[in-house]
Protein backbone atom coordinates (compact mmCIF):
# COMPACT_ATOMS: atom_id res chain seq x y z
CA UNK A 1 0.00 0.00 0.00
CA UNK A 2 2.59 2.26 -0.23
CA UNK A 3 2.98 3.20 3.46
CA UNK A 4 5.18 3.68 6.46
CA UNK A 5 4.37 2.73 9.92
CA UNK A 6 5.31 4.83 12.97
CA UNK A 7 5.67 4.05 16.74
CA UNK A 8 3.31 5.93 18.46
CA UNK A 9 4.96 6.49 21.58
CA UNK A 10 7.29 9.52 23.85
CA UNK A 11 9.20 9.42 26.80
CA UNK A 12 8.01 10.01 30.55
CA UNK A 13 9.05 12.90 32.83
CA UNK A 14 11.82 10.44 33.50
CA UNK A 15 12.90 9.87 29.80
CA UNK A 16 11.93 6.28 30.07
CA UNK A 17 8.78 5.07 28.00
CA UNK A 18 5.96 3.68 29.43
CA UNK A 19 6.20 -0.35 30.29
CA UNK A 20 3.94 -1.20 27.66
CA UNK A 21 6.08 0.19 24.83
CA UNK A 22 8.65 -1.92 26.00
CA UNK A 23 6.14 -5.07 25.69
CA UNK A 24 4.82 -3.81 22.41
CA UNK A 25 8.51 -3.48 21.30
CA UNK A 26 9.51 -6.85 22.53
CA UNK A 27 6.49 -8.36 20.14
CA UNK A 28 7.03 -6.01 17.19
CA UNK A 29 11.04 -7.44 17.56
CA UNK A 30 10.02 -11.33 17.88
CA UNK A 31 7.68 -10.29 14.49
CA UNK A 32 10.12 -9.25 12.78
CA UNK A 33 12.66 -12.30 13.27
CA UNK A 34 10.24 -14.52 11.88
CA UNK A 35 8.44 -12.30 9.44
CA UNK A 36 11.39 -9.52 8.32
CA UNK A 37 11.97 -10.77 5.05
CA UNK A 38 8.70 -9.21 4.47
CA UNK A 39 9.52 -6.04 5.03
CA UNK A 40 13.30 -5.08 4.00
CA UNK A 41 13.77 -3.79 0.92
CA UNK A 42 10.23 -4.73 -0.16
CA UNK A 43 8.01 -2.10 -2.08
CA UNK A 44 4.47 -1.94 -2.78
CA UNK A 45 2.96 -3.54 -5.97
CA UNK A 46 3.86 -2.38 -9.26
CA UNK A 47 1.69 -1.99 -12.35
CA UNK A 48 -1.35 -3.61 -12.84
CA UNK A 49 -0.89 -6.33 -9.62
CA UNK A 50 -3.28 -6.35 -7.16
CA UNK A 51 -4.09 -8.20 -4.12
CA UNK A 52 -7.26 -9.11 -2.08
CA UNK A 53 -5.08 -8.19 1.45
CA UNK A 54 -1.94 -5.72 1.88
CA UNK A 55 0.97 -6.94 0.06
CA UNK A 56 4.52 -5.95 -1.03
CA UNK A 57 6.66 -7.20 -3.26
CA UNK A 58 10.56 -7.86 -3.53
CA UNK A 59 11.81 -9.21 -6.71
CA UNK A 60 9.83 -12.29 -8.03
CA UNK A 61 8.53 -13.05 -4.47
CA UNK A 62 5.27 -11.58 -3.45
CA UNK A 63 3.99 -11.10 0.43
CA UNK A 64 0.19 -11.07 1.14
CA UNK A 65 -0.64 -9.96 5.44
CA UNK A 66 -3.08 -11.58 6.90
CA UNK A 67 -4.31 -8.76 9.29
CA UNK A 68 -5.84 -9.89 12.85
CA UNK A 69 -9.40 -9.16 13.44
CA UNK A 70 -9.79 -5.95 16.10
CA UNK A 71 -13.50 -5.67 16.72
CA UNK A 72 -14.95 -3.14 15.22
CA UNK A 73 -12.45 -1.78 12.92
CA UNK A 74 -11.66 -4.65 10.67
CA UNK A 75 -14.04 -6.91 8.72
CA UNK A 76 -13.18 -11.14 9.83
CA UNK A 77 -10.24 -12.36 7.34
CA UNK A 78 -11.45 -13.96 3.83
CA UNK A 79 -11.35 -17.53 3.37
CA UNK A 80 -9.05 -17.41 0.73
CA UNK A 81 -6.97 -14.40 -0.54
CA UNK A 82 -5.88 -13.33 -4.13
CA UNK A 83 -3.96 -11.63 -6.33
CA UNK A 84 -3.55 -10.80 -9.65
CA UNK A 85 -1.32 -9.83 -12.74
CA UNK A 86 1.07 -12.45 -11.56
CA UNK A 87 2.58 -15.07 -15.02
CA UNK A 88 3.54 -18.27 -14.25
CA UNK A 89 3.20 -20.88 -11.24
CA UNK A 90 3.28 -20.12 -8.08
CA UNK A 91 3.85 -21.69 -4.08
CA UNK A 92 2.54 -20.04 -1.40
CA UNK A 93 4.14 -20.72 2.08
CA UNK A 94 3.33 -18.80 5.52
CA UNK A 95 6.94 -17.59 7.07
CA UNK A 96 6.01 -18.07 10.65
CA UNK A 97 5.81 -21.99 10.50
CA UNK A 98 6.76 -23.13 7.19
CA UNK A 99 3.12 -24.15 6.00
CA UNK A 100 2.75 -24.44 2.44
CA UNK A 101 -0.73 -23.61 1.36
CA UNK A 102 -2.83 -24.45 -1.89
CA UNK A 103 -2.44 -22.46 -4.94
CA UNK A 104 -4.78 -21.94 -7.73
CA UNK A 105 -5.26 -19.98 -10.91
CA UNK A 106 -8.58 -18.07 -11.85
CA UNK A 107 -7.51 -16.73 -15.30
CA UNK A 108 -5.22 -13.95 -14.19
CA UNK A 109 -6.17 -14.46 -10.36
CA UNK A 110 -3.79 -16.54 -7.87
CA UNK A 111 -6.01 -17.74 -5.18
CA UNK A 112 -4.58 -18.77 -1.96
CA UNK A 113 -6.89 -20.69 0.28
CA UNK A 114 -5.98 -19.74 4.07
CA UNK A 115 -7.03 -22.67 6.52
CA UNK A 116 -9.04 -22.25 9.52
CA UNK A 117 -7.59 -20.96 12.70
CA UNK A 118 -4.38 -18.69 10.73
CA UNK A 119 -6.03 -15.80 11.42
CA UNK A 120 -4.12 -15.22 15.54
CA UNK A 121 -3.63 -11.65 17.03
CA UNK A 122 -0.86 -10.52 15.01
CA UNK A 123 -0.02 -10.21 11.22
CA UNK A 124 0.54 -13.41 9.63
CA UNK A 125 2.65 -13.27 6.45
CA UNK A 126 2.10 -15.79 3.14
CA UNK A 127 5.04 -15.74 0.74
CA UNK A 128 4.50 -16.18 -2.79
CA UNK A 129 7.30 -17.62 -4.96
CA UNK A 130 7.83 -18.96 -8.30
CA UNK A 131 7.79 -22.00 -8.89
CA UNK A 132 10.95 -23.53 -10.85
CA UNK A 133 12.93 -20.32 -10.13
Amino acid sequence: MGLNFLLNTGPMGTGDLEPLAYENMAKLSAWMKVNGESIHGTRALQGKETASVPATTKGDVRYLYLLPVIKGENPPAPAQVSMTGLDGTYQAQLLDDGKMLPVTRDGDTLVVARPEGVVANTVRVIKLSPVGK
